[in-house]
């Protein structure tokens, strides 16, 4: 909340008609750092927190009280009085600083901000103190939320994928060794299992790495280019399915982005591959849509029906809508990774028959 106060000369009016009974903690300091005035709030706020009168009340120096501060929560009152001082003689036109201010059986936050009152300098400054424990307390807790996602991503990466990668190896020699064909075929199922189990461990763990962030880097780069590298990496699952990607590379696809989109070209791209039939064909494009690149994956797969588009995207959702433990966990990376870079995502039916059109855009580079 900001106040947009113009000085009067007259203190009564402005206590009166102004700030009197605003809910916020309200002080009016002098040129010298003296307390003019102080609203209700700011004696209420005071008594709560066991200060002295003498510290908060008016023709108390203000500027000195912060200056001799000391014990909890002291920290910032130095810092506090020099930031008064700069508006007072005109070096800044606004200040403002955040603090705890705990009492001893609660934690709380406050925003001080400072604001002239009068445009010659020096002159006296409004100070005001807001609240903003509920905002402080979720920040915290979306800290420790972050914190358990990336200890999880951890635990799915290393703890889990290893006792897992150490079984498949195990059943691989096995499968060397065996003749027997029932036997071969029961140790092929396991090592499938053993390779959707690694997958999965792998998506999840990106997901809660890619949810976790709010805050990434970005890169000046070429789409096109990632994009051969993804499907360069994806050569081994083409040629086991027999299918093959047209993309023509004109170059020249250039956005800030971060090296995390490569994952979500490789999801989006994967998926169709998964779900098409042997012996087909995808087409990947990038098109001119105005601001934004429009990355198209164009397949001939089942295809996905239209009350089903809107949550594919979700996660442990696939195209029949029910919850499946790994399905979906790839396109909702897509999602997060997407949205990371202020793009969207959706599916269309491929326009020239059977099968989807997934697309993303991303910002094009100024």
């Amino acid at each position: 909340m900001n106040y947009e106060i113009t000085y009067k000369p007259e203190l009564p009016d402005l206590k009166d008609n102004i700030i009197k009974d605003l809910p916020d903690n309200f002080v009016v300091i002098d040129t010298d750092g003296t307390i003019l005035y102080v609203n209700d709030s700011w004696r209420d706020f005071a008594r709560d927190n066991d200060l002295p009168p003498e510290h908060c009340s008016e023709e108390t120096n203000y500027l000195t009280v912060c200056d001799e501060a000391t014990g909890e929560n002291s920290e910032e009152a130095p810092i506090a009085a020099e930031g008064i001082r700069n508006v007072i003689h005109g070096k800044r036109e606004y200040f403002e600083l955040e603090y705890p201010c705990h009492a001893p059986n609660k934690r709380r936050w406050y925003i001080m901000k400072v604001i002239p009152l009068k445009d010659e300098k020096p002159r006296p400054v409004l100070a005001y103190h807001l609240n903003i424990t509920k905002r402080k307390l979720s920040e915290i807790e979306l800290e420790k939320l972050n914190e358990t996602r990336e200890m999880f991503s951890d635990i799915l990466r290393h703890d889990l994928k290893n006792p897992v990668g150490i079984s498949k190896g195990f059943a691989e020699i096995l499968y060397k060794n065996e003749t027997d064909p029932k036997k071969l075929e029961i140790i092929e199922k396991i090592i499938n299992n053993n390779n959707r189990a690694i997958d999965l461990i792998e998506k999840a763990g990106d997901l809660a790495r890619v949810e976790c962030m709010d805050h990434i880097e970005y890169e000046h780069l070429d789409l096109g280019h990632i994009i051969e590298n993804v499907i360069d990496s994806l050569q081994d699952k083409l040629t086991d399915k027999n299918m093959n990607i047209v993309f023509v590379n004109q170059g020249g696809y250039y956005a800030y982005v971060n090296s995390i989109i490569e994952q979500a070209f490789s999801n989006l791209i994967s998926n169709s591959i998964k779900y098409s039939p042997e012996n087909s064909e995808i087409i990947v494009d990038i098109v001119d849509d105005n601001d934004y690149w429009k990355i198209r994956v164009i397949d001939s797969g089942p295809g996905i029906p239209d009350d089903e588009k809107e949550r594919l995207f979700d996660r442990f959702k696939r195209g029949s809508g029910e919850k499946s433990l790994g399905k979906g966990i790839g396109l909702s990376i897509v999602k997060n990774v997407v949205e990371l870079h202020g793009g969207n995502i959706g599916v269309e039916d491929n326009p020239e028959g059977k099968g989807s059109m997934f697309w993303i855009t991303v910002k094009k580079a100024d």
